[in-house]
């Protein structure tokens, strides 16, 4: 049956909730024959698994899942980005990559797409304005 449900599992790309917590507790008898299983549920926030803390009058314990909020995530404005500004901040910075590469002809390629990489990038922190999306 394990191998069977991992292939399921596999298949439909769905996530494993459980904790490992037991789920049936009779007198000294304690497992987890219960498994909780979830897809697609990260697109609306951190999901939780978790055992109701009370007394059910039954061996198996209640499960509890918990959806929160979906994390605020900050990015870059792109529609109201300063492209001027960020023209004018790459043409100082490149040049003085492109004269240090002149001077120096045994720069390594990865180095160099790395330097280029860098540069871009602190350009595009340097100017751009960021945006909270839900």
């Amino acid at each position: 049956m394990g191998s069977r449900l991992e292939e399921i599992i596999g298949k439909h790309a769905m996530c494993i909730r459980n904790s490992g917590a037991a789920t049936y507790v009779s007198g000294n008898w304690k497992t987890a024959p219960d498994v909780t299983l979830s897809k697609g549920m990260l697109q609306y926030g951190n999901v939780t698994w978790s055992l109701i803390d009370d007394e059910m009058k039954t061996p198996h314990e209640g499960i509890i899942i918990d959806i929160g909020e979906k994390p605020l995530e900050e990015v870059i404005d792109w529609k109201n980005f300063d492209w001027a500004l960020f023209k004018g901040e790459t043409s100082v910075r490149l040049q003085k990559i492109k004269e240090k590469w002149l001077v120096s002809t045994d720069t390594d390629c990865d180095e160099m797409v790395s330097e280029l990489t860098k540069c871009i990038q602190q350009c595009v922190d340097k100017v751009a304005e960021k945006k909270v999306i839900v």
